[in-house]
């Protein structure tokens, strides 16, 4: 739990743009199909990249301030990895095609991330229950980031809410949850399972 004491007036609400209010997945993402990342990123952010393992992806984004690094690091559970002199980290990994963006968040939130597909397209073996409860906590973790972010967004408090609060608040939640995971061969529960 964050607990925050701001004296700034609170912002007035706005109607949302129209492209914010597109089709969402878990009302996070909105999909196009521009790279933001081909030909490079922008001056003063820079580009990382994670492998999507549970969807047989490969993510690149450019990021430029603490709370994309932070919301980065989460939404990838921890694997993001600076991408340093290489221009192409997914496909420097077996991943060539680019499949889409995916847009999440909004305002200081919003990030871009390219999806890549892998160039070989194999069948993985069947996820054993102890996986699939991990993966139900990280699912669960972003859920708590994401309405973590949104109070402090709301208070109108400083990024340090996010990128400190936010991600100790995550971070208990996941190292929780996660334990329940060696107890047990089954998803916590509450926590929604995909398969």
């Amino acid at each position: 739990v964050v607990a925050l004491s701001v004296q700034k007036a609170r912002a007035p609400r706005q109607t949302p743009e129209p492209h914010a209010m597109a089709p969402t997945i878990r009302g996070l993402a909105i999909a196009s199909l521009v790279a933001c990342t081909l030909g490079g990123c922008p001056s003063g952010s820079e580009r990382v990249w994670a492998l999507d393992k549970p969807n047989s992806e490969c993510a690149e984004a450019c990021l430029s301030t603490e709370v994309q690094r932070v919301e980065f690091w989460i939404l990838t559970g921890g694997q993001g990895v600076k991408a340093g002199s290489k221009s192409s980290p997914c496909a420097d990994h077996g991943f060539h095609k680019f499949n889409r963006t995916d847009a999440l968040g909004a305002g200081r939130l919003k990030l871009s991330l390219d999806k890549y597909v892998p160039d070989k397209l194999s069948e993985s073996p069947p996820t054993p229950a102890k996986d699939k409860c991990a993966f139900a906590c990280t699912l669960e973790s972003i859920g708590v980031y994401w309405a973590c972010a949104a109070v402090c967004i709301e208070k109108l408090a400083p990024d340090s809410c996010i990128t400190s609060g936010c991600l100790a608040a995550v971070t208990a939640f996941d190292v929780s949850c996660l334990k329940g995971c060696n107890k047990t061969s089954e998803a916590p529960a509450g926590v929604p399972v995909l398969v």
